[in-house]
């Protein structure tokens, strides 16, 4: 589990920080998509530690609700976003 964070997950929230930094179309549709991912896998990994005994207090709580923050502001950046065209009428995207 730990090499699909560091080869997988950790590179791809790097490229799409960057490129969110950069305004880059890519980076506004990559960054709020992989947040609401990850705090989903976070919130299983919660529930799934719940179910087996241990102790998930604050985070039970804590984490669901910074998923739903990241769900709103993921909604609303994906909503507010301008079709960004090229010469020929077509998706910058």
């Amino acid at each position: 589990m730990q090499g699909l964070d560091l080869g997988l997950l950790l590179p791809l929230a790097f490229v799409s920080g960057l490129l969110l930094l950069r305004e880059r179309p890519l980076g506004y549709l990559l960054a709020p998509v992989f947040l609401v991912l990850m705090m989903v896998a976070l919130t299983a990994k919660i529930i799934a530690m719940g179910m087996l005994g241990q102790e998930i207090m604050p985070a039970v709580i804590i984490i669901p609700a910074f998923g739903l923050a990241a769900l709103i502001f993921a909604a609303r950046t994906l909503s507010c976003l301008k079709e960004l065209s090229r010469p020929g009428g077509k998706t910058a995207l």
